[in-house]
């Protein structure tokens, strides 16, 4: 009898072969039924070997051309069976027991009927430390809420419910980064809401070059975050905390890239909202700034 998979997961990769082995080895190591692994190959350049399990249902595509990660996801997306998808980056890796853990909190919350789930994070970092990224377990409300949720991207455990993603229209292939906190915030536009799960889910490797969350000029030469503000105006007016993470952020690349005319831009939009003692703190310790907004958090 054929039962339809409870999540699908949908692992981009790009010239990465044995990162994508490694990612490969944590799902096998979930050790649950139920699963299937729609692997997107975005036009490698390199020779990838033939993807086979006995453990797990692995579909494998390989796009005629290099398109991003965005468009790849959603291509897995597009041949996804599962009520739920859950994102993982080839150079990143599940921690043990996580999909477990993220089931029974589905099959316990269908009540409360959420959109996505997020986890805490372990990063790994090129000097060979660790660092667990977390968030508060008690929100004030929606909008503390949203303004958390806001901060998330692909490799924090992300699972959002098949159809509810769909309706939002998946990921924006026009953005070359960032392209999962657009789809988030489409998610939170719609209402459509998060829960946070106080464990890690995901293991993240930050140690290697080749990431395009670790060039901020790139977040800046594309003004990523004002981009996103302009393109969901009534979110962010209705949710002021969201942009003010925005912001700073934005200002935060902006600075490292030594923009700094736009940074004072954003310096000035924080002011202009209300958020005076932001821009305090982040003025008088941009360093430590940079540290808790965890800048390289996505994928």
């Amino acid at each position: 009898m054929h039962h339809e998979p409870f999540f699908s997961i949908v692992v981009p990769t790009y010239n990465r072969p044995a990162l994508l082995a490694t990612a490969l080895d944590s799902i096998k190591a979930q050790n649950i039924p139920g699963i299937e692994v729609i692997v997107v190959d975005d036009d490698s350049e390199v020779a990838y070997p033939h993807l086979h399990s006995d453990q797990l249902t692995i579909k494998y595509f390989k796009l005629s051309k290099n398109a991003g990660a965005a468009a790849a996801r959603n291509y897995g997306v597009a041949h996804a069976t599962a009520e739920w998808l859950v994102f993982l980056d080839d150079d990143d890796q599940f921690a043990p027991g996580y999909l477990q853990t993220l089931r029974e909190h589905i099959d316990q919350d269908r009540a409360q009927h959420y959109g996505f789930y997020w986890s805490s994070v372990r990063i790994l970092d090129d000097s060979g430390a660790s660092r667990t990224r977390t968030w508060p377990t008690n929100f004030m409300g929606r909008e503390d809420l949203f303004s958390h949720a806001i901060s998330i991207g692909t490799s924090f455990g992300l699972a959002v419910r098949r159809q509810v993603f769909l309706d939002v229209g998946g990921f924006d292939p026009r953005f070359t980064v960032a392209e999962d906190v657009e789809l988030v915030t489409k998610l939170l536009a719609r209402e459509s809401l998060p829960r946070y799960l106080p464990i890690v889910g995901v293991i993240k490797n930050e140690r290697h070059l080749d990431r395009l969350s670790s060039s901020p000029r790139l977040y800046s030469d594309e003004n990523i975050y004002e981009r996103l503000i302009s393109m969901h105006a009534e979110f962010f007016r209705s949710y002021p905390a969201c942009q003010r993470s925005l912001l700073l952020w934005s200002a935060a690349v902006h600075r490292l890239s030594g923009a700094l005319l736009k940074e004072l831009g954003n310096l000035r939009d924080l002011w202009r909202l209300g958020f005076r003692k932001d821009l305090i703190l982040y003025l008088f310790d941009r360093t430590k700034t940079f540290r808790q907004l965890g800048f390289s958090r996505n994928s």
